[in-house]
């Protein structure tokens, strides 16, 4: 029969003086509360009452000595916060109904520099209030200008002279160019420093000017865009067209007549364009350049998806100089379209290998290949021989036999 366990025997002073499978269900009580152990459950209450009980020194230390008073506090306390709430929330909704606009100010704010600007950024349309004082204020347009290059429009007919405010809207947009002054979009210095700021305000000049090389050169210079808006006599221009392209290819490729997209240099500089990654890609290219070997051993350096046109079937690419070029700018382009029977190439696999693709060629070839290719597996491993737990199961297990 199992003995029955008294907590209150005197041979227990701490918990753990208590039989092993009691220990777990009482908690010892510090020196200072009295010592000895209870059972858990009525710790947490001694914990709970030290606390009410710091509760009440604290409330007792600011003179509240009755529950009541106290309540009645946080009452008032929590009534004052709900009304504070309320009008905030009024005043939200007053402001929004009864938003100022420049149309119905006092006089003295519509003069105000700081104020106005802050009208324009929330509403656009407010520049139609603006006084003439300001409009005819070059800091004040200067700062506007910024909010929305349109503002030009409603400038002063002396700021739309002034060439430091035509400069600065076409650091905003190039149509607003079309509110500057008739004398500026005839001056032809002026005009070379506006397209080195920014090249697609040639759409915004006469026919004349878009006809000027050195002009037009510029433009396409700062933004390969341009070419659109010159004239269709420098559109076919092939000095032009070749700036163009380089600067932004693609965006500018689309824009160049269909005789020259046949010409391969400029597809290539187009393809390496400074534009980084808007350069022409594969299928921007007329289709009978795919089959062009030397075009694609060139086109390789910018676009190794151009292998996907480089032959009419759908058959793996088993051309080792193609594809050494091709894995030169990712080694994803062999397991894309290369043909394994590449692998048999001494040179072609310690190429691939030297690329960084050991992994890959573990993971992506398969079992069978690589156990009628073991070569392939040794020059992996030759590498890089942490990979042996990637080999073939069938080998690896008996590889692990050996080494053990």
């Amino acid at each position: 029969m199992k003995e029955s366990f008294n907590p209150l025997d005197e041979q227990y002073k701490k918990a753990e003086d208590l039989p092993e499978e009691q220990q777990d269900k009482f908690a010892d009580v510090p020196e200072k509360q009295g010592g000895g152990f209870v059972r858990k459950e009525a710790m947490e209450t001694l914990d709970y009452a030290k606390i009410a009980a710091d509760v009440v020194n604290v409330l007792k230390g600011q003179g509240i000595t009755s529950i009541d008073v106290l309540r009645k506090k946080a009452e008032t306390e929590n009534k004052k916060r709900d009304e504070e709430k309320r009008e905030a929330k009024d005043k939200i909704k007053i402001a929004k109904e009864e938003a100022f606009t420049l149309k119905k100010i006092p006089e003295e704010l519509k003069h105000d520099k700081e104020f106005v600007l802050s009208a324009l950024m929330r509403d656009n349309s407010e520049i139609e209030y603006v006084p003439e004082d300001l409009l005819e204020d070059k800091d004040f347009m200067l700062d506007a200008l910024r909010v929305n290059g349109d503002f030009l429009e409603y400038a002063s007919e002396a700021l739309k002279e002034d060439k430091d405010i035509a400069l600065a809207v076409l650091s905003e947009s190039w149509t607003s160019f079309r509110f500057v002054s008739e004398n500026l979009k005839n001056d032809r210095d002026f005009l070379l420093d506006v397209v080195k700021v920014n090249g697609r305000a040639l759409e915004q000049l006469s026919e004349d000017f878009k006809n000027d090389k050195e002009l037009v050169l510029e433009a396409v210079k700062r933004d390969g865009e341009a070419l659109k808006y010159a004239s269709e006599n420098l559109k076919n221009d092939r000095d032009i067209i070749i700036v163009a392209v380089q600067e932004s290819g693609a965006t500018a490729f689309k824009h160049v007549p269909k005789e020259f997209k046949n010409d391969k240099e400029l597809v290539l500089e187009a393809m390496g364009s400074r534009d980084g990654v808007g350069g022409v890609k594969a299928h921007d290219i007329p289709r009978h350049l795919m089959k062009d070997k030397d075009f694609i051993l060139d086109a390789l350096k910018f676009d190794w998806e151009i292998l996907l046109f480089f032959k009419e079937s759908h058959e793996a690419i088993n051309d080792k100089e193609v594809m050494l070029e091709a894995i030169k700018n990712s080694d994803a382009a062999f397991f894309r379209f290369g043909s394994v029977e590449l692998l048999d190439d001494k040179e072609f696999l310690s190429e691939l290998i030297k690329q960084g693709a050991s992994s890959d060629i573990l993971d992506r070839i398969s079992e069978e290949v690589l156990l009628e290719k073991p070569h392939i597996i040794i020059e992996v491993l030759k590498q890089n021989p942490e990979l042996l737990f990637s080999i073939p199961k069938k080998v690896r297990k008996l590889v692990e036999d050996i080494l053990e």
